[in-house]
């Protein structure tokens, strides 16, 4: 974060503060604060970096997209749900029509607002869009890539939530198997384990009640 600021202070002395360059640079500041646990810091970066890119490139360009769907993030950390859909459905339009629907841009804009209709527990709705965004991931990256492995994790996250824990079982294990080879150790590999894990003791014990009604 410090080196971050640091170069901002540069180039907001050498290009100015209304210059795209420093706009990239307070996104990466922007990031940087949210990883640190500071959201309304990088709200406030992300909402000055978006209105210096709109100046600069106009609103339909890729890279105003790609300032929406951070500052979405920060919304969404900092609880502001509906805002939050609004940048994120924002960054599709963009994307949708500058770089069309088969981009990993646009399939990771679908994952976004997935994620928002999970905090507002409409999941048949991010059923939906995590369904079209792991199409396109596959298209794209293959279905053994790492981002699939990701969105099929979350996929996987919706439908133990609705109750469907054969499907949510098998989108967890490809998840927990894909993550194993991709990279030695991978930092979400234990979270997609453990929701696999609890996936199966909630399998087991329907199954357990299921049988005991039979036998009833």
């Amino acid at each position: 974060r410090e080196l971050y600021e640091r170069g901002l202070e540069i180039q907001e002395k050498c290009l100015g503060r209304n210059h795209p360059v420093t706009a990239t640079t307070l996104s990466n500041v922007g990031l940087a604060c949210e990883k640190l646990g500071d959201p309304e810091k990088a709200r406030k970066l992300h909402e000055h970096a978006l209105e210096v890119l709109r100046h600069a490139m106009g609103h339909s360009h890729p890279e105003v997209a790609r300032a929406l769907s951070h500052l979405g993030q920060a919304h969404l950390a900092l609880g502001n749900l509906a805002r939050a859909r609004e940048c994120h459905e924002e960054a599709y339009s963009i994307r949708e029509a500058s770089l069309g629907v088969q981009h990993v841009d646009t399939a990771h804009t679908l994952s976004c607002l997935a994620s928002i209709c999970c905090h507002e527990k409409k999941h048949n709705k991010a059923m939906e869009y995590y369904h079209m965004s792991l199409a396109v991931t596959e298209t794209l990256l293959g279905p053994e890539s790492e981002a699939a492995a990701i969105v099929a994790y979350n996929l996987g996250r919706c439908l133990h939530f609705l109750g469907e824990l054969d499907m949510a079982m098998r989108h967890f294990q490809r998840s927990v198997a894909t993550l194993g080879t991709v990279k030695r150790g991978h930092p979400f590999l234990s979270i997609a384990e453990e929701s696999l894990s609890q996936c199966r003791q909630a399998l087991q014990a329907s199954d357990a009640a299921a049988e005991a009604v039979i036998g009833y």
